[in-house]
């Protein structure tokens, strides 16, 4: 999909290292991202070049990702804060995991006091996925 070589430098600077003179995708005009999906790809454009993130409700967990790999700090709030939101039995533990792989401090914290004050239904849910029980074991140790 096509994008201004100066609004990606702009506004990120893993795209501004990654659009230098000397690199293979200023010479080639072109960037691969085949590990992230078209339309998360879509939406992350849409905020480089508006500000705004029409669906950020439905895809919250892959933009707040997109955010943190592409220093994205108002995205990544913006998401985070739908995620805080959305915060759940069903995906406290999930939520959790994902916050600490991607850096997002207030959700982590939301979650685990979240888990903490509802740990009974939490870990009744969690054992239906038993990677993420594993997972909240070692949070829980911390």
């Amino acid at each position: 999909m096509p994008a201004h070589q100066v609004v990606l430098s702009a506004r990120s600077p893993v795209f501004a290292a990654m659009l230098e003179p000397h690199t293979e995708e200023f010479k080639n005009k072109r960037v691969n991202f085949s590990d992230i999906d078209y339309e998360v790809m879509q939406e992350l454009l849409l905020y480089m070049y508006s500000g705004r993130s029409p669906n950020l409700s439905n895809m919250a967990l892959d933009l707040l990702a997109a955010a943190d790999r592409f220093q994205l700090p108002g995205l990544k709030d913006m998401a985070d804060q739908v995620l805080r939101s959305g915060l759940a039995v069903e995906s406290a533990c999930r939520y959790l995991v994902f916050a600490d792989m991607h850096n997002a401090r207030e959700l982590k914290a939301d979650a685990v006091r979240f888990i903490a004050q509802n740990s009974a239904s939490v870990i009744t849910v969690s054992f239906v996925c038993i990677e993420f029980c594993f997972r909240l074991h070692h949070y829980m140790l911390l």
